[in-house]
């Protein structure tokens, strides 16, 4: 697989470990329930019922089935991170730097970019303050406000610096973008990324039985 692919089959086992987990952490899944009804002590001609109140499970496997696959995910989990590692380091260019920096190059790029389109500005505003009047009562009037807002930076230094950042950062997106199709990854997958949580635990089943 490429670092495209494989930065993607990292975010699938993120999934099926999140959803595993979240089955294991509601205790009626975990759990099996019964109730002993001991109605002969109370009346000796009833018999005494037992009744399993365990709770419909959403998924039709073994709780250690499941543990067991929890357990295996971290392990695929360490394994493709260990040899993304491994490509990373063979590629000469430094990937989390540059997806770092193209970052915070697009936020400066955003804010500049917005400062930039502002304009000088001439309002009328209302405020307001009180007098005394004749009577000597304190009343409240209106007047007008005018508000004049200029450019305080250098307009055009800031549209050059955006649009320079802009430049840089499409030019790194397009490096890393070769990079991660033409870059290869040397694990192999255990599951197809298509395939359903369903199918995936079907199959895993199928291992975890042979062991």
């Amino acid at each position: 697989m490429n670092l495209k692919e494989a930065f993607r089959y990292q975010n699938f086992l993120d999934g099926l470990l999140t959803k595993t987990l979240n089955y294991l952490e509601n205790t009626q899944n975990i759990v099996k329930t019964t109730q002993k009804h001991l109605k002969s002590k109370a009346n000796p001609e009833a018999r005494d019922e037992t009744i399993d109140t365990t709770k419909d499970r959403q998924l039709d496997y073994e709780v250690n089935i499941l543990i067991d696959f929890c357990n295996k995910i971290v392990d695929w989990k360490s394994g493709i991170g260990e040899a993304i590692s491994s490509t990373k380091r063979n590629i000469g260019f430094d990937i989390d730097n540059a997806i770092s920096m193209n970052k915070k190059k697009q936020e400066v790029s955003r804010v500049l970019t917005r400062m930039g389109s502002i304009k000088p500005s001439e309002t009328i505003k209302r405020g307001s303050a009180y007098k005394f009047n004749a009577e000597g009562n304190q009343v409240s009037y209106n007047y007008d406000v005018e508000e004049v807002s200029v450019i305080d930076f250098d307009r055009n230094k800031v549209k050059t610096i955006a649009k320079k950042l802009v430049s840089d950062a499409d030019k790194i997106s397009t490096e890393l973008d070769r990079i991660m199709v033409d870059s290869n990854v040397e694990w192999d997958m255990p599951f197809d990324i298509n395939d359903s949580y369903d199918d995936i635990l079907d199959q895993y089943k199928v291992i975890w039985s042979k062991n």
